[in-house]
């Protein structure tokens, strides 16, 4: 039988036990898998060998994938199939795409998603990809993909199948067969296809910015003969997560199952097809028992959600996250239940098929999932001379005095010209933070509506602005102010701001660290990573006054209060010794009751990814956090930007909203001076987005991503954690006071609209369904009244309308 055949044989024999009437008599259904996935044949297109000692993956450099650990034939992950070479035996096994169209077999038809096994070549962070649909009416989709690389030297990212034997030890072959030992990895990524129309061909990424290396890619069809009036749900994935909190005293832990309505989005005009009652999801095994339901009462045809069960041991003398890490976690099952209970469909979920958890690679906590938005702060020695030209990091001052001629070196120029040859990096030491408040700091942040904040305690450069102890001496407690500056920023966060959790950066490597001379304040015979870099990040967490519940580098958060979480926030990556400080640092986390987090640039174990000044036209389906400054090039403070160079607020708050609705966090970084202040326009601009906050950011916190943008670029739509409310938020001012939107929507007749910050001006706004077009009429005295919002913000951005369903 041939692949598609195969699958298409698959899905017709699934597809009666998902026949159910809702709200009539139950339908007992047997136990379901998946949906099932329909994966194409892309042999034709192959034209790359990644696998094998001789193969040439990476093109230039000669380097390839181990086939011992390669997964192969057909695979399954995140509930979709997908089919791999049976053996690696030297033949070409991937396509390294450079826009080739893949045509559609008409019998696959009306398609909801497209999944892709695949490794870009860089060895540098992630990239972007677009992907282009073409549909049988001839509308065409865009779609853009967040590439990870099969490995890194920098940032890590958790790949999907590692390998076939988890156990080994894993490498890759370099030039003529010598060994690596940088992990690789395959990863996967899942686009919304729109199914209004049937499928006809994708065409693949070029080759504009990385090698694409797809391996497999499977569809997930719609729908279309169903004979019943009714919705169409299916569970398409269930797995457990290491998100937890308290319920009735138990630490309970989320387990996650999406739940879609797989009929076509050209169903939606018949109400017939929609959810629209309050349906509820329940998880039970032989170890774990339901102690919160999740939760939905309204799903369109074509769109899915994510539903939180909430689970606690049968046993409560039993730890839920150490039953995680069992390898007899019994197979459980996932029942959907309508108002009355009557079992609507269950599918049974072996969540871990036996295998090992390991529980240093957490899942992003909730607060953090919630928070949506944060603050880094870049401060340290370079902000004393605090200059860059246009589009260089000013943060990286030392670096660049050293890293070019000095007569074409603009930094050596300008720092020989304004400080003199023989005035050093170190000698800006005593002159930082003469005028540092910490609460004036932490008086902006919680001003700009963040719910975290992420300072730099130490940069590149390895002076720390924390106590390091006997790690090193090159800190400002015994160098140059005599002040713990990170000490002082969270006494005053946790005193005055405590709502706001606190994060720490840390760089892993240091430039000149360790290197043949000794600079200020370093220990001799030390051993680099144990003794120092181990060892800050250790002072981080245990100090007598911890400084966060987290690493010292950016990736980390966590809980030391009821909503007071860590974060470590690491930089660069390179050798480490991350495992050994998880392996401390987890278990005393666990035990205080801390929720954590970490990123992908500490070495190992990420949580969510991090690129820079990054906006995806697509949302990504994987935990990312997009950083970048209010100034437009650089980290550090600099002195050549000018006040009406920084960005608006018009886009930093638009930028914030189009992140939000691609699933993403955003952390914007502020940049105080040499004295510890934060520049005017830059607090002007935090304190515009708060005032925005206040009025609208029940769209921003704890929100998800709707399942596809909104009229292109000027609306986006968001869900609320309930999933009884969603937002839709117009980057413009309506014009006639007229809110068109011609996607559909999950908006109903009884649900009630309002224009959020124009008070009673902006409530029970009239709206109206033509053809699956909607018109929201909003009135000129209530835009008025919502805006303007703040300095630098003009009162036709911004109206945000809120959705409350009404069964």
């Amino acid at each position: 039988m041939k692949l598609l055949e195969l699958a298409t044989a698959l899905l017709s024999s699934f597809l009666p036990s998902l026949r159910l009437q809702i709200g009539q008599a139950p339908i007992q259904p047997e136990p379901t898998s998946v949906v099932p996935s329909i994966p194409l044949d892309l042999t034709h297109l192959f034209n790359n060998i990644a696998v094998g000692p001789r193969a040439n993956f990476d093109h230039h450099y000669e380097h390839s994938w181990a086939p011992e650990f390669m997964p192969s034939g057909l695979i399954e992950i995140g509930g979709v199939e997908f089919f791999l070479p049976q053996t690696w035996n030297g033949d070409k096994d991937n396509v390294v795409a450079d826009r080739q169209v893949l045509p559609i077999p008409p019998t696959v038809g009306f398609s909801r998603e497209m999944q892709i096994l695949y490794a870009g070549d860089w060895i540098d962070g992630e990239s972007r990809a677009l992907f282009q649909f073409h549909f049988e009416d001839g509308s065409t989709q865009l779609v853009e993909a967040s590439i990870h690389n099969w490995w890194n030297l920098h940032w890590i990212n958790s790949g999907a199948a590692i390998s076939a034997d988890p156990s080994a030890r894993p490498y890759h072959y370099a030039r003529n067969g010598a060994i690596d030992y940088n992990i690789t990895q395959l990863y996967t990524w899942t686009a919304s296809v729109n199914s209004a129309s049937p499928l006809k061909a994708i065409t693949l990424p070029g080759l504009d910015w990385n090698r694409l290396h797809i391996f497999a890619l499977s569809l997930i069809r719609s729908e279309t003969n169903w004979p019943y009036e009714q919705p169409l749900i299916a569970i398409r994935h269930t797995r457990f997560t290491t998100k937890w909190r308290m319920i009735e005293n138990q630490r309970a832990l989320a387990v996650e199952t999406v739940i879609a309505n797989v009929l076509p989005s050209t169903l939606s005009a018949d109400l017939g097809y929609w959810v629209k009652s309050r349906y509820v999801a329940e998880y039970t095994s032989d170890l774990f028992r339901t102690i919160k339901f999740g939760e939905f009462q309204r799903l369109m045809p074509g769109d899915q959600l994510v539903v939180k069960v909430w689970v606690v041991p049968k046993n409560r003398n039993l730890r839920a996250l150490d039953l995680l890490s069992s390898e007899h976690l019994a197979h459980g099952e996932i029942r959907v239940r309508d108002d009355t209970g009557s079992l609507l469909l269950r599918q049974t979920a072996s969540l871990h098929s036996g295998d090992h958890v390991d529980l240093l690679l957490r899942d992003t906590p909730e607060w953090w999932d919630d928070a949506r938005f944060g603050i880094f702060m870049h401060w340290g020695i370079y902000s004393v001379p605090g200059w860059a030209p246009p589009g260089v990091y000013s943060e990286w001052y030392w670096w660049h005095q050293h890293h070019v001629d000095y007569d074409h070196n603009s930094f050596w120029s300008y720092h020989r010209r304004t400080h003199g040859e023989d005035f050093l990096y170190d000698h800006f030491i005593p002159r930082l933070g003469g005028k540092f408040n910490a609460s004036a700091i932490m008086g902006l942040v919680a001003g700009s509506g963040a719910r975290y904040f992420v300072p730099t305690t130490m940069h590149h450069d390895g002076f720390a602005i924390f106590d390091t102890l006997n790690a090193t001496k090159r800190s400002s407690v015994y160098l140059g102010p005599k002040r713990d500056f990170l000490d002082e920023l969270f006494e005053a966060a946790k005193a005055e701001q405590p709502h706001i959790h606190r994060g720490t950066y840390f760089s892993m490597p240091e430039w000149y660290n360790p290197n043949k001379e000794p600079y200020t304040g370093s220990f001799p015979d030390k051993h680099w990573l144990r003794d120092e870099q181990l060892e800050k990040m250790r002072i981080l967490l245990s100090n007598t006054k911890p400084k966060s519940w987290y690493v010292p580098l950016f990736p980390f958060l966590d809980l030391e209060q009821v909503l007071m979480v860590g974060k470590q926030w690491c930089d660069i990556g390179g050798p480490n010794l991350t495992r050994t400080f998880l392996e401390e640092w987890l278990p005393f986390a666990d035990a205080k009751g801390l929720q954590i987090t970490m990123n992908n640039r500490c070495g190992a174990y990420p949580q969510f990814d991090t690129p820079e000044y990054a906006k995806f036209s697509s949302i990504q389906t994987s935990k990312w956090e997009s950083s970048e400054s209010v100034d437009p090039y650089s980290y550090g403070y600099n002195r050549w930007t000018q006040p009406n160079d920084y960005r608006s607020p018009t886009y930093l708050i638009h930028t914030l909203i189009d992140i939000v609705s691609k699933n993403g966090n955003y952390l914007l970084n502020i940049g105080p001076d040499g004295d510890g202040v934060v520049p005017p326009p830059v607090a002007e601009r935090l304190l515009a987005i708060g005032s925005w906050l206040q009025h609208s950011g029940e769209c921003i916190y704890g929100t998800a991503s709707g399942i596809s943008s909104l009229s292109g670029e000027m609306l986006a739509h968001l869900r609320m954690s309930t999933y009884s409310t969603f937002c839709i938020i117009s980057l413009d001012r309506p014009h006639g006071e007229i809110v068109m939107i011609d996607t559909p929507i999950p908006l109903l007749q009884n649900d009630t609209i309002s224009l959020l910050g124009a008070g009673t001006l902006g409530e029970n706004l009239h709206w109206a369904n033509h053809n699956g077009k909607y018109t929201i009429k909003v009135p000129n005295a209530a835009l008025d009244k919502a805006g303007p919002v703040g300095m630098g913000i003009p009162r036709s951005v911004r109206v945000i309308i809120r959705v409350l369903h009404v069964s």
